[in-house]
């Protein structure tokens, strides 16, 4: 199977963590594998989203930085569990 992964990742404006006190950014992830095996119509295969992670730290950089490294691997973890559970290998 030829498999591209099609994504939006959506970067949201700082703000002020209410908790904490801190930076806090939130990412907005938009995944999905297709299969574009010829010579059918591309077809969505497994998905994730539109799924909202928060990430925070003492600066707006490390808050973005903390957002995208929680959406990266909870995106890519539930779309592995997806696949596995397909049995696509």
């Amino acid at each position: 199977l030829a498999n591209p992964l099609v994504n939006e990742v959506v970067i949201g404006l700082a703000d002020k963590d209410p908790a904490t006190g801190m930076a806090r950014v939130t990412v907005t992830v938009n995944a999905r594998v297709l299969d574009v095996t010829p010579p059918t119509i591309p077809d969505t295969i497994v998905s994730v989203g539109p799924v909202m992670y928060a990430g925070v730290g003492p600066t707006e950089d490390e808050a973005r930085t903390a957002a995208l490294k929680l959406a990266a691997n909870s995106a890519a973890r539930e779309l592995t569990s997806q696949l596995n559970n397909l049995g696509v290998k």
